[in-house]
């Protein structure tokens, strides 16, 4: 007779209830490197960058994405408006603001990042894309510098808050992006 032998059938219950875990396990980590692939050619796409940038209120914008290899190289060049920033760094910068974003993708997951504006001072680090649970998760490490006597420290803090506020925007742009809401 086909089938399992009754009396064999709560010890394959208790097997298939044991495996569960890893099975779900196998999900999670399948799903979680689709996701850091779905991240990558979302990171890769110009369109997504360029959205990002509006996303940010950025008044000008000019993205160059080379791919070499299993990497790519980024280059966002960008102006952006100053208001809403404090008098004290106004006064330095003035209406508008030019940034060039620069990122160097080694692979699929990890880039080091530089940030140049015309402020004296270095903004510098890296961006890791790592599984986090059934999803992708964007870490960016950011050293900033600014070397202006008397106001560089409340300079750092600010270039900071203004990086911050721009990651989380591209954060969002990034999950309508992948739920598939285009421009």
């Amino acid at each position: 007779s086909a089938g399992a032998d009754p009396s064999d059938i709560p010890a394959l219950s208790r097997e298939y209830s044991d495996l569960k875990p890893v099975v779900a396990e196998i999900a999670a980590y399948r799903q979680a490197l689709a996701d850091l692939d779905e991240a990558e050619a979302m990171l890769a796409d110009p369109e997504f960058r360029k959205a990002s940038c509006a996303a940010q209120d950025v008044v000008e914008v000019d993205v160059e994405i080379l791919k070499a290899g299993k990497g790519m190289s980024v280059r966002i060049d960008k102006v952006q408006r100053t208001e809403g920033m404090p008098s004290f760094a106004r006064t330095i910068i003035g209406n508008t603001t030019k940034a060039l974003q620069l990122e160097e993708w080694s692979d699929h997951q990890h880039a080091s990042l530089e940030i140049q504006t015309p402020t004296p001072g270095t903004m510098r680090g890296t961006i890791t894309i790592e599984p986090h649970g059934s999803r992708a998760l964007e870490v960016v490490e950011l050293d900033i510098t600014a070397k202006i006597p008397l106001i560089g420290g409340r300079l750092e803090r600010l270039m900071g808050d203004l990086v911050h506020r721009s990651i989380d925007v591209e954060h969002q742009t990034g999950i309508a992006w992948l739920a598939g809401e285009r421009p």
